[in-house]
């Protein structure tokens, strides 16, 4: 039997910006609160910067698209 632990450091790579920051917030939110289980802190951090990575990437990688369709309709003038 897994524990909570286990799935949260074992958890998917997002399927899409939203998901991810959906998650990010969700976890800001469990980490803001008082009560939050500090055996499961490490976790979440962990997580939330594999999240951060991901965010990352995809912004990056819209960046480079955008650019890549103004330079071609530039040439294209």
């Amino acid at each position: 039997m897994s524990t909570t632990k286990e799935k949260i450091t074992k958890s998917k790579e997002p399927k899409s910006y939203k998901e991810a920051m959906e998650e990010l917030e969700e976890i800001v939110s469990q980490v803001d609160d008082r009560n939050a289980d500090i055996d499961l802190l490490a976790a979440k951090v962990k997580r939330a910067h594999e999240l951060l990575e991901y965010c990352q990437s995809r912004i990056e990688a819209v960046r480079f698209e955008v650019e890549n369709v103004f330079e071609t309709s530039t040439k294209e003038e």
